[in-house]
């Protein structure tokens, strides 16, 4: 059993903080201020580790495409574009 690991909170930078807000900004639109502030944490997030990030949330597609505020290894994708770059993969229709 490991009773020392546990994990220490941390800060997001000062530039991660801009990348931040200016993804929250790009997702809001004329909705309420700190409405999509959870979706803009959830692709910032993705962004730092992830390639794909699946998702059905029509805001969320719709503004993410072209948003120059995402780093381009990020793809918005819904479950079955995901499915289809998956089967591709996997195929070898896609390298």
């Amino acid at each position: 059993m490991l009773s020392g690991l546990y994990t220490l909170p941390t800060e997001l930078t000062a530039p991660e903080r801009q990348q931040l807000n200016k993804i929250e900004k790009a997702l809001q639109g004329n909705a309420r201020l700190g409405k999509h502030a959870d979706d803009a944490k959830h692709l910032f997030d993705a962004g730092k580790h992830c390639a794909y990030f699946i998702t059905h949330d029509k805001r969320i597609l719709k503004r993410s495409h072209g948003l120059d505020v995402l780093p381009p290894s990020l793809t918005v994708v819904t479950l079955a574009e995901f499915l289809k770059i998956y089967d591709d993969y996997e195929t070898g229709r896609r390298t």
